[in-house]
C-alpha cells in the first residue's frame, strides 16, 4: 500500500511540471509582447497586465489559477489596445 501511495505521489508530480513549464512560457512570451509592441497599447493596459502577470507568476503552483491570471492580463491589453 505504500508503494501505491508512493508511486502515485511521485506520478502526480512529474506530470505537473509541464504545467508549470507552459504557464512561465506564456508569461515570459506575453511579458516580451507587452515590451515589444508598447505603442499598441496604453500605458494603463499594459500595467495592469503586468499586475496579472505577477498574480500568475505567484499562482504558478495552480495551472487553473495561473491561465486564469494569463486571460486577465490578454483581456487587459485588448482592451486597452490602440
Amino acid at each position: 500500500m505504500r508503494y501505491v501511495v508512493l508511486l502515485a505521489a511521485a506520478m502526480s508530480i512529474v506530470l505537473s511540471v509541464p504545467a508549470f513549464a507552459d504557464c512561465q512560457s506564456d508569461i515570459d512570451d506575453l511579458k516580451a509582447q507587452i515590451d515589444d509592441n508598447k505603442a499598441d497599447y496604453s500605458r494603463d493596459a499594459r500595467s495592469e497586465a503586468r499586475r496579472h502577470l505577477a498574480k500568475a507568476e505567484r499562482n504558478k503552483d495552480d495551472a487553473k489559477e495561473c491561465r486564469a491570471e494569463i486571460l486577465n492580463a490578454r483581456k487587459a491589453l485588448k482592451e486597452g489596445k490602440r
